[in-house]
């Protein structure tokens, strides 16, 4: 252990009094507040910068050895010339972006349906019939689209699901290409899904007839 470091016990971090500032050795300090809150603390220095403080949790969440776990961790970093409060920064927005990114690539057509696009449109109905007319769109009609990830279809899976029924059922066929345009603009502007509108008339006016 490096010298002036690891100088608090377990028991004195316990009884810290309130208002003090109690030494761990090596920048790491635990500090009491005026309503007896506890947290740690580490003050770095960059060569070139001014002094820093960065924050290594609430004791007793964080206990004294988690604590020096963190500020060793920290002082790695800083040896290396690396800011760790901008690392960590990084590495929360890097984590942030992987869990959303996963949460994308879970949400599947039909539940993207049900769970976020329907329950915004529904209630502007009364008519119970226009009602299951729209649930037939996703749960009959687009039931091939159900399962897949929403941000894997294409064109092409629209078009797998309209062609079918395009001159047979010609309303329907319409008004399900209408429905899924409007589920993919929502997810588009939700942030759900990005690139074109896979069922805009756009992608098909040149395929399928008027």
């Amino acid at each position: 252990m490096p010298k002036g470091l690891h100088r608090l016990t377990v028991k004195e971090a316990e009884n810290a009094a309130i208002g003090s500032i109690l030494n761990d050795g090596g920048g790491l300090s635990l500090r009491t507040g005026t309503q007896g809150n506890r947290r740690w603390v580490l003050r770095f220095s960059l060569k070139g910068q001014p002094q820093r403080e960065m924050g290594m949790g609430a004791f007793p969440a964080t206990t004294l050895a988690q604590a020096r776990q963190k500020a060793a961790t920290a002082r790695e970093l800083i040896n290396q010339g690396i800011d760790p409060i901008e690392a960590a920064a990084r590495a929360a927005a890097a984590a942030r972006a992987k869990a959303e990114t996963e949460a994308m690539e879970a949400m599947t057509f039909g539940r993207y349906a049900e769970e976020i696009f329907l329950p915004t449109v529904l209630p502007n109905f009364s008519n119970a019939a226009h009602i299951q007319q729209w649930r037939a769109t996703f749960q009959t009609h687009a039931a091939s689209l159900r399962d897949m990830p929403l941000t894997s279809i294409t064109r092409e899976n629209i078009l797998a699901v309209l062609k079918p029924i395009w001159t047979t059922k010609s309303v329907t066929a319409s008004r399900s290409r209408e429905r899924m345009e409007r589920l993919f603009s929502h997810a588009i502007q939700n942030g759900f899904f990005s690139g074109d509108n896979p069922a805009d008339w756009r992608m098909f006016n040149a395929t399928l007839p008027a």
